[in-house]
């Protein structure tokens, strides 16, 4: 990519955000049913990689990455019992050196949320992610789900969840996939101490007509949220996922476990800074599979 093009990205992304400030500040002033905020994050990543599909293995090698994000989101009580939530974000990131990982987004959620009683709701969502690359799509995926949550006392909740997700990479018109999940996640709070936690299991079986990726997966979510002095929050999140995939010549297995850790704090409702830190180690039996990868980053919200 030459400078005349950084600098027009540039341009483009300052005209984005002008018209995102002054959009919301607007519609915020004739709606407390919109909400709307930008984020902004600086990484340092010892591997770098297209962030549209886990599928894609790091081979950029050490860059930093700026990432910015604009999402407004529009909350309507259609009755006592239920709600729904539009949502559009636009997100942007680039590399210092490897301007060709540069990935743009568009993603829109539409969901329904439904009381039953006082201890139940009913979730569902309807995602799409479209990602370009170089101003030309380049990866496509639609994602639904349902959650079904139970309160079963005030400190224990319980959910059951099903998915479909649909993917397509626009840089190849034959290759696509669809994946179907189910699982369930249990929730722990503790009030007294300051802190919650949440464990799920999610098994999936992605069927692609490319048949090197298609496989089985099993996932295992673990998160947890700390209360700290001064108004502190950590939280930690680890993921683990056993990955079998359905090869024509050899049967690859990947053991992969993320986790991350970040300390943030919110000012003023308004103003939130984090740091953190997330670690990928991908261990394959096929050995040009297995890779590392460590992410240190800062971010900062602002909340219109």
């Amino acid at each position: 990519m030459n400078k005349n093009s950084k600098t027009s990205d540039k341009k483009k992304l300052i005209i984005i955000i002008l018209f995102f400030t002054f959009f919301s500040s607007t519609a915020y002033s004739r709606s407390n049913n919109l909400d709307f905020s930008i984020m902004g994050s600086i990484r340092s990543d010892s591997n770098a990689t297209l962030e549209a599909s886990e599928e894609a293995k790091p081979e950029g090698g050490k860059d930093t990455n700026k990432l910015i994000i604009f999402k407004t989101t529009y909350d309507k009580k259609l009755n006592s019992a239920m709600r729904s939530k539009f949502s559009y974000s636009y997100y942007v990131s680039f590399y210092d050196k490897k301007s060709d990982l540069n990935l743009q987004g568009h993603f829109w959620n539409t969901a329904f949320i439904k009381k039953y009683g006082k201890n139940s709701i009913l979730t569902s969502n309807f995602n799409y992610f479209l990602f370009l690359l170089e101003g030309n799509s380049y990866y496509g995926r639609f994602l639904t789900d349902l959650h079904f949550r139970i309160a079963r006392n005030r400190k224990n909740d319980i959910e059951f969840f099903v998915e479909f997700e649909k993917k397509h990479y626009f840089s190849s018109s034959e290759m696509s996939s669809k994946c179907f999940g189910v699982g369930i996640k249990q929730y722990v709070f503790f009030y007294e101490k300051g802190f919650n936690i949440d464990l799920s299991y999610l098994y999936e079986r992605e069927n692609a007509n490319f048949n090197d990726f298609s496989y089985v997966n099993d996932e295992i979510l673990l998160n947890v949220t700390k209360d700290l002095p001064y108004e502190l929050k950590l939280k930690f999140l680890s993921k683990l996922n056993f990955k079998r995939y359905d090869r024509n010549f050899t049967d690859r297995k990947d053991d992969r476990l993320q986790y991350s850790i970040q300390l943030y704090r919110k000012f003023k409702e308004k103003h939130t800074f984090s740091i953190g830190i997330i670690m990928v180690d991908n261990n394959s039996n096929i050995n040009i599979n297995s890779y590392k990868r460590k992410i240190n980053f800062f971010s900062y919200v602002y909340d219109f």
